[in-house]
């Protein structure tokens, strides 16, 4: 019953909870010479919001700055999002034109930004040539303590060389509003502080205001403070003999003799507010199955009690309890908040294989997978029980089973007695005898039970939903598999874009505890009918998100379930400014407009219109076009079908050539010899340097318009700056089948985008 891909779904959670800030001034410039940069990166890692925060990327090599940002499209500028707290390089018209040295290669981008204000930031680029997306997290300046168990240094937790090598130790020096950076590996709550050895009690207890960060790269990584939660994966486990079998199905977790010995709680928290964070840890190996206090049998991988934490970005897998909440136990007045978290695997034996909340708490769950977990009775997934409330938005509720044959309620989520407000939740693959999404009794006068459901998809089975007692669920605007009544309900197939589903491994389909849950991937399919269906008067909050971060809305209306079907606008990419020649004073000449690096950031199919003067005259992503001579301005817009880009305005050129004088070796070609070499020789217009001749741009031969296979520059002992270009002699064997004398016109570029030509004769034979 253990869920696969649970990292990866970790991995779908947006790791960014917005909100907004005012930052400070930020600047970019070119990298000059030559760099070894293979990645987008900014430093320090993770910076206070005292630190200026440096960053740096590559780009392909080119001569100079000119160069490059004709090819990017403009200069590089920063637009800084402090609500959203977004920061994005973009590239903005005109590119630079004076350039004053041609040989100062540039080969990237660096530049600041900072101080910013704490919180999840993200860096990003949309553009072709330097696509990234980097998140981070800007940390408020505190007391600050380090963990890495493979620390050698002074184990003083004063830095990553000297860090604690057991977190217990941290935990107790640890002064109130501490913040305590845990770097990578396994951390078991019997090692360190006061605790003893193989003692089931022992547990992480975290106090008021205490920030616990894990997943970080620690001491002996090139950069102790690189984050990454799932790649740096930080471990607190109740496995206090290191015994447990990590695959044994969550039912036998119950009475599996080797977790006789684990801790009763790996985590507890008690009597703390909202100032209390646990970021970025994998809870694992609880066993609450004691017997020496009130809640020794409840909360095997976190127990909460009169406290308001934030737990955010945490795996909560394979922990099990004799009673309440094998995974997370929450009770009493208290207001707890898990945020882009994945509870799965965990087993109760009686309620709340993953969330157990009870006895006026009112907790809040958000951007969360509850999946693959089981309870026997009431509550595979999440039980609510007794006054209070619970509050889920985004989350996912998958592969959950209340096992108990004939009676087991809620194979997603039972509640008792209890408010329960669900927003924006898919819940699906759930299985149970009595409700296989929802379970909600009201058969007792004790309390009050009022279940509301918004916005959802409940595709688990045709008994969706059980009830008892005289309160119905209030369910609008929600995909239910049976349907019910209720505004916008609708009752069709979702079209998820990968459903998950159950293997039956060891053949006994009357026992639901021993099958595998191999959860999907809950996005929306372009035809799903719950696009779009949402409530239409909803009006997501700013910087409200969907399960993966995305905006909340993001079509006509809001969607139904946790996933918003993504669909940004696709980005039109005109390309630089183009050039063309003529080689009469009134002629005409060529240019060719490519608009083929635009792109969709979904990857759907673009359509292209290309307008001058107000009217489509192409609809081909390249088109070359014949022009008089002058400058003509055309605009590129895109469509991936529903959104139109922004207009990329790009500028066609037509001049003639300056003349100048040339030579061509050999000037008798022969057609028995086709594969030979031509070789022109010009010399550059007055004034001229080597440097100045574009060898990006390939040197051209007429009649025919040959591409020249290579080219070069120089200059001659006597100062005279030339261009040379190689040309195969049967390419113009084929555009000229007359033998005799030929005239040949000779054309090359300057890096400003002057061309000059000359004329030279061979005969052919």
């Amino acid at each position: 019953m253990f869920t696969k891909r649970i990292h990866g779904a970790l991995m779908l959670i947006g790791l960014l909870a917005m909100s907004g800030a005012l930052a400070s001034a930020a600047e970019v410039s070119w990298i000059t010479g030559k760099c070894d940069l293979v990645e987008w990166t900014i430093e320090p890692n993770d910076p206070n919001d005292a630190e200026a925060i440096r960053f740096s990327g590559p780009s392909q090599s080119y001569a100079d700055l000119c160069l490059a940002e004709h090819e990017f499209g403009g200069r590089p500028v920063l637009q800084v999002d402090t609500q959203a707290k977004q920061i994005e390089l973009r590239f903005v018209p005109p590119a630079t034109a004076d350039c004053t040295n041609f040989w100062e290669p540039v080969c990237g981008l660096e530049g600041s930004f900072g101080p910013l204000e704490a919180g999840q930031w993200e860096f990003l680029s949309k553009h072709p040539e330097a696509t990234f997306s980097i998140p981070f997290e800007v940390f408020h300046s505190r007391a600050l303590y380090y963990v890495d168990r493979y620390a050698k240094g002074a184990n003083d937790g004063s830095s990553w060389a000297d860090a604690f090598t057991d977190l217990q130790t941290a935990l107790a020096v640890a002064v109130e509003s501490a913040e305590i950076y845990v770097a990578q590996g396994v951390y078991r709550p019997d090692v360190g502080g006061k605790t003893e050895m193989g003692d089931p009690n022992a547990t992480f207890e975290i106090g008021n205001s205490i920030i616990l960060r894990g997943g970080y790269a620690g001491a002996n990584a090139p950069n102790p403070n690189e984050r990454d939660v799932i790649a740096y994966e930080t471990v607190l486990s109740g496995d206090l003999l290191e015994n447990d079998d990590a695959y044994i199905s969550i039912r036998r977790m119950a009475g599996d003799p080797n977790r006789v010995d684990n801790s009763y709680h790996v985590v507890s928290i008690h009597d703390t507010d909202s100032s209390t964070v646990l970021d970025g840890f994998t809870i694992t190996g609880g066993s609450a199955f004691g017997n020496l206090g009130d809640d020794d049998g409840n909360g095997g991988g976190i127990c909460i009690r009169a406290a308001s934490p934030l737990i955010r970005d945490c795996l909560i897998i394979g922990n099990s309890a004799a009673t309440y909440g094998g995974g997370v136990y929450m009770r009493d007045r208290d207001e707890p908040r898990l945020v882009a978290c994945a509870i799965a695997g965990n087993w109760s034996e009686s309620r709340g294989g993953g969330v157990y909340r009870d006895w006026g708490s009112e907790a809040r769950l958000e951007r969360c997978l509850i999946s693959g977990n089981g309870a026997w009775s009431d509550g595979g997934g999440i039980a609510t029980h007794t006054d209070g409330s619970l509050t889920l938005s985004n989350c996912v509720i998958s592969g959950n089973v209340a096992a108990e044959p004939a009676v087991g309620r809620g194979g997603g989520l039972y509640a008792f007695m209890a408010t329960v407000t669900l927003d924006y939740c898919t819940l699906t693959g759930n299985m149970a005898d009595l409700g296989a999404s929802l379970a909600i009794n009201a058969s007792s006068d004790v309390g009050t039970t009022a279940t509301r459901v918004s916005n959802s998809i409940l595709w688990d089975a045709e008994n969706s939903i059980w009830t008892l007692g005289e309160a119905r669920p209030e369910i609008v605007y929600s995909d239910v598999q049976g349907g019910w009544f209720g505004a916008g309900n609708i009752d069709a197939d979702p079209c998820f874009v990968e459903p998950g589903y159950w293997l039956d491994q060891t053949d006994t389909p009357k026992d639901l505890t021993d099958d595998l849950w191999v959860d999907g991937d809950y996005n929306l399919m372009w035809d799903s009918p719950c696009v779009d269906a949402g409530d239409p008067c909803a009006v997501p909050d700013p910087g409200e998100t969907d399960f993966a971060g995305r905006p909340r809305s993001l079509g006509a209306g809001v969607d139904m379930g946790a996933f918003e079907l993504r669909n940004d606008p696709p980005v039109a990419v005109a390309g630089p400014n183009v050039w063309g020649f003529t080689l009469t004073e009134d002629g005409i000449g060529t240019v060719t407009l490519d608009g083929s690096r635009s792109y969709d950031p979904e990857g759907l199919p673009l359509t292209y219109r290309w307008y001058q003067k107000g009217e489509i005259i192409s609809e081909e992503p390249t088109f070359t076009v014949e022009l008089p001579l002058g400058s003509y301005d055309y605009t590129l817009i895109v469509s991936d079908g529903v959104n139109d880009s922004e207009p990329q305005d790009v500028v066609a050129s037509v001049s003639t050539t300056v003349e100048t004088s040339a030579s061509i070796s050999p000037t008798v070609i022969s057609r028995s010899n086709s594969g030979k070499s031509l070789i022109a020789t010009l010399v550059l217009p007055k004034g001229s340097r080597a440097s100045d001749f574009d060898r990006s741009w390939p040197m051209l031969m007429f009649p025919g318009g040959i591409m020249s296979t290579e080219q070069i520059s120089s200059i001659w002992l006597n100062g005279t700056a030339y261009s040379k270009g190689s040309f195969r002699a049967g390419d113009l064997l084929s555009v000229v089948p007359e033998d005799g004398r030929v005239e040949l016109t000779i054309v090359g570029r300057l890096r400003d985008h002057q061309f000059y030509s000359a004329t030279v004769n061979v005969r052919i034979k």
